[in-house]
């Protein structure tokens, strides 16, 4: 709750999110933070320090910017 959400942690989760969401096939806008599952009693987690609308853009850009290209993806995407 009181550490900010800033980089290098910031960028390494990004990157981490979009390669999990490109290999497993996932929909970024279905990401759901610790807080917002309703079986949990972590209702702090991850702090306000994270803003959820920010992070999906980023890793939605990133996946974006990994799939562009006139060549198909081979192999896993680089982090």
């Amino acid at each position: 709750m009181k550490e900010t959400f800033q980089n290098p942690i910031h960028d390494n989760l990004v990157a981490c999110l979009a390669s999990l969401h490109m290999i497993a096939g996932l929909d970024v806008q279905t990401l759901r933070f610790h807080k917002e599952d309703p079986k949990t009693s972590h209702k702090t987690c991850p702090g306000i320090g994270m803003n959820k609308e920010i992070l999906t853009k980023d890793v939605h850009n990133l996946i974006v910017s990994r799939e562009s290209g006139d060549h198909p993806q081979t192999g896993l995407p680089l982090i």
